[in-house]
């Protein structure tokens, strides 16, 4: 084919195209479309989900096919609207995602058995919590931090965990409960409590927050162990200890054999001629250079 009648028939098309309106195009388009993409979620019914948590957190309820992420308000309320639950869902488990990344203990609730769409709550989500340092040591400041429902009160449970001694092949342990305190959460949710650090030992911590006289799921259990102070002066203060007696006795070491050679005496002569001096020359005169440059430039400037 010629170019000349290619070029033709392109206009041809084109103002074909051009004069068909574009709902009746779009209309032609669609019907002699042979293929279709379709997408079919199967799901058993809907649910309605709401409850409370710290403010601005990210709440997120999983199961067997099923996903959903929202964001609680500044009240600490979350809700998600007409969740599609699958067939094989049935349990749903949700928890909550704080401004520090600290994931809460996961709520799993049963789901009911009915194809009708359902309202379950209010689900109050457990606390988040971590402690400030990994390595704990007696006598030390350290606290425990998180997120929970604001203005909440917070109880707070510590136990001394340890072992007793057993001829068993694996020992026997038990747990003694501290005498239980309470805190209250902020305006976000925030709470902190210094930890008791007098007694060395294991210990584990959990929190719960009372809202409207009800209890939340316990937060995340910390195990956690506080060292003696002696542990603390052998792996922080005796090294540093070992280092400095080593260059002290480096520098007598070095004194007395000065003394007796006068070597350093010399050799510090000479590096001072030939290498201490013209470095200060060398630095006098670029100095001086960078000087003479500012005031041309300024009276440069001022012409």
């Amino acid at each position: 084919m010629k170019p000349k009648y290619l070029y033709l028939i392109i206009i041809l098309v084109y103002l074909f195209i051009s004069i068909i309106p574009a709902p009746a195009l779009a209309k032609t388009l669609q019907s002699g479309a042979k293929s279709e993409m379709k997408a079919n979620i199967p799901a058993k019914t809907s649910i309605r989900l709401f409850g409370y948590t710290s403010a601005n957190t990210v709440v997120q309820a999983l199961g067997v096919r099923v996903f959903a992420q929202t964001s609680s308000d500044k009240t600490g309320y979350w809700v998600f609207y007409d969740l599609p639950i699958s067939r094989q869902a049935k349990e749903l488990c949700i928890s909550a995602i704080d401004s520090g990344r600290r994931v809460s203990f996961p709520l799993c609730i049963q789901l009911p058995e009915t194809d009708q769409p359902t309202e379950i709550g209010p689900i109050l989500l457990a606390p988040t919590i971590s402690i400030s340092e990994g390595t704990l040591w007696e006598g030390k400041e350290a606290y425990a931090s998180g997120f929970t429902i604001p203005n909440t009160e917070v109880a707070i449970s510590f136990f001394d965990f340890q072992a007793k001694n057993s001829f068993r092949f694996l020992p026997s342990a038990w747990a003694a409960e501290i005498p239980l305190f309470t805190t209250v959460s902020g305006g976000k949710g925030e709470f902190s409590f210094t930890l008791p650090t007098a007694k060395p030992g294991h210990y584990r911590l959990f929190v719960k927050a009372i809202y409207n006289k009800m209890p939340t799921p316990k937060s995340q259990t910390l195990a956690f162990w506080i060292g003696e102070f002696i542990n603390y002066w052998f792996r922080n203060i005796f090294p540093k200890l070992l280092w400095l007696f080593f260059f002290l006795g480096l520098l007598v070491i070095f004194i007395i054999w000065e003394s007796k050679t006068r070597k350093g005496r010399l050799w510090l002569r000479r590096f001072n001629e030939k290498r201490w001096k013209p470095f200060v020359v060398r630095l006098g005169l670029r100095y001086r250079r960078l000087l003479y440059n500012l005031r041309e430039w300024k009276m440069s400037n001022q012409k």
